[in-house]
């Protein structure tokens, strides 16, 4: 009658929590990282959708750079995942840590591209037989989108990180 839980976001390391029944919400039972956390400025993902290639809503994630001024220009690093068929999510990374890049100044933009799972098959299947294709009009296209969409980020500074297929 009780459920153990583990639970992570992209501003909060695994911690466990507990729900006691149906309707009664989450209890944090551990609080491992909270004296850390407390020193650190990390802000919340803002998650958007833009049109990527084909005109498919395409889902995607920014987190502002640590100190966040609204008046200043940030450079841009794009975060892409591997897999390929995997998916970028609200939670807490242990190998690649969107914070640690807007830590160091950067707003971070990940795309959910084609061959991202969570968004139906047909959208995981068809970057099949399509490497370089749709999943790269994607992350132009959110690219695009983004610069539109967020005055602060600065267009001529720009870089891509990631594994494998990213």
């Amino acid at each position: 009658k009780t459920l153990l839980l583990s639970r992570t976001s992209l501003v909060q390391p695994a911690e466990l929590f507990v729900a006691a029944s149906v309707g009664s919400g989450l209890k944090q039972i551990t609080h491992a990282n909270d004296a850390l956390l407390a020193k650190l400025d990390m802000n919340a993902p803002e998650t958007f959708w833009f049109d990527g290639a084909e005109g498919t809503k395409v889902q995607a994630m920014l987190i502002r750079p640590a100190q966040f001024d609204a008046k200043k220009k940030y450079p841009v690093l794009v975060l892409l995942h591997g897999g390929p068929q995997t998916m970028w999510g609200n939670s807490w990374g242990y190998r690649w840590n969107a914070q640690v890049f807007s830590a160091a100044g950067y707003a971070t933009l990940m795309f959910n591209r084609r061959g991202s799972t969570g968004y139906s098959q047909k959208f995981t299947d068809d970057i099949t037989n399509d490497w370089g294709g749709k999943a790269y009009v994607d992350v132009m296209k959110g690219v695009d989108a983004s610069l539109v969409k967020f005055a602060f980020l600065d267009g001529t500074k720009m870089a891509a990180a990631g594994g494998s297929y990213g």
